[in-house]
């Protein structure tokens, strides 16, 4: 299946920025990611959470069968444990160390569990972090029904556009693309809300490859607790 006009127009040639009305808008993009985070997490409570995930994850390159992952992330202690029960892999990551609890899995080998996770889970409210810088300029569309803002950030590896309904500034969809010349990306869908301790998270997660709309896997919270 061929990427839609709307997402085709956005992230083909360089992931162009490309407004659909032409029409001046008062709007921010600092704004528009300040509401998304007001949306999400009201009463500022990202930088204390201190909880544990639980997670069905079915993706591709596990031939899709899904697996259970339990996840704690606790970002005051700077402290992530990341345990996959079907691959029997659990380790803790607390700064810069790093130790085996039980299981096959190494240090080194799942060292981008930490950031990943805590990334991808924390968002929008990680567009706070000081490494992220939100380029001034965002547009508007329509993608699979929405109306969204559009809000750029390029970090040293990728560059992401993150999609915010333009009614409730929820956010609905992010991708991003390599800085490598070949165009390799993503395209993430978020559908669904899990409430804890007064933050809104994406239940749901769709993951497809940014050019083909090919299905890469999904991801589903079923818990969140303390």
């Amino acid at each position: 299946m061929k990427l839609t006009a709307p997402i085709a127009l956005l992230i083909v040639s360089g992931f162009a920025l490309i407004s659909c009305d032409g029409e001046e808008k008062t709007e921010t993009a600092q704004g528009i990611v300040n509401a998304s985070i007001n949306f999400h997490d009201p009463h500022n409570n990202w930088n204390a959470l201190n909880a544990n995930f639980i997670f069905e994850s079915k993706f591709s390159f596990n031939d899709s069968v899904p697996e259970e992952l339990h996840i704690n992330i606790n970002v005051p202690a700077n402290d992530f444990k990341y345990h996959n029960l079907d691959r029997k892999v659990n380790l803790r990551y607390n700064n810069d160390s790093c130790e085996v609890l039980k299981g096959s899995g190494t240090c080194g080998g799942y060292s981008w569990t930490k950031n990943f996770y805590t990334y991808v889970w924390g968002l929008p409210m990680k567009l706070q972090d000081s490494s992220t810088t939100i380029l001034p300029k965002f547009t508007t569309d329509t993608i699979r029904n929405t109306p969204v803002y559009i809000v750029s950030v390029n970090y040293e590896n990728e560059n992401f556009k993150f999609y915010f309904n333009q009614n409730t500034y929820e956010l609905k969809f992010f991708g991003f693309i390599k800085n490598t010349g070949d165009k390799h990306g993503e395209f993430i869908s978020l559908s669904g809300l899990q409430e804890f301790n007064g933050i809104k998270f994406p239940k749901h997660r769709r993951w497809e490859k940014l050019l083909t709309e090919e299905l890469i896997g999904t991801n589903e919270v079923l818990s969140i607790t303390n």
